[in-house]
């Protein structure tokens, strides 16, 4: 992992500690969450000299990158079970666990804070959305896209909008994870489509949404829901 992306990665699990227990629970919700948010607003919200919130870190996160509905689950079940004393000597897959657990945590509470400024834009024109869908992380892609008030329409530098990004992104994966990886973005499209205006819009460059499902391989559970509705 490359400097800035360890330090990134500490200031994300820095943030994580401010939640503690609710954290270790996985229960991103309730009273005492919105009041470490309104305590540390400012630093959960001001972007970094790139322009970057946490949330735009989070997206970019090698850790959470189409991370498996399965891995989350051991993920969240290695790190209940390892209790605080066995912690200093977890092995490096339960510590993995954990990290993933308590960085998922943080984007769905992030994502659900209603005063986050979820559309904030760096200064590579980029929404944490943005970010999500084009470095494949779909399940963070899926959690930010819940907040309330997601503009899911922004488009990039390039003029395109995150679901171009969904419909295109032909990410390897082992063959057996495949059909796992059709149905996460078959998922994504049906929660995205209803927020970005219509099947017909201009997701890039003219393109619509069945346009931009026919540039790629292995979409045809996509283009049979764009086709039917």
């Amino acid at each position: 992992m490359a400097e800035n992306e360890q330090r990134e990665e500490a200031t994300l699990l820095a943030l994580c500690d401010l939640f503690g227990v609710l954290l270790y629970n996985g229960v991103p919700q309730g009273p005492q969450i919105g009041e470490v948010l309104q305590v540390h607003h400012d630093e959960l919200c001001t972007p970094d000299q790139e322009g970057r919130t946490p949330l735009h870190h989070l997206a970019l996160s090698e850790e959470l990158r189409d991370m498996e509905e399965e891995e989350y689950v051991s993920a969240v079940a290695a790190w209940r079970v390892t209790t605080v004393l066995h912690k200093a000597s977890a092995s490096k897959e339960v510590e993995a666990a954990g990290v993933k657990m308590r960085l998922l945590c943080l984007t769905r509470i992030l994502a659900a804070y209603p005063a986050y400024p979820v559309n904030h834009v760096d200064e590579q024109g980029d929404t944490a959305a943005l970010l999500a869908a084009r470095s494949g992380s779909l399940r963070v892609l899926r959690i930010i896209a819940e907040h309330p008030d997601i503009q899911l329409l922004r488009r990039d530098a390039r003029g395109r909008m995150p679901l171009y990004y969904v419909l295109t992104n032909t990410l390897a994966r082992p063959p057996l994870q495949r059909q796992h990886k059709e149905k996460v973005r078959l998922d994504t499209v049906k929660l995205l489509l209803p927020k970005s205006s219509h099947a017909n819009v201009d997701l890039s460059e003219g393109n619509s949404a069945l346009h931009c499902a026919a540039l790629a391989p292995r979409n045809c559970a996509v283009i049979s829901f764009l086709l039917t509705g």
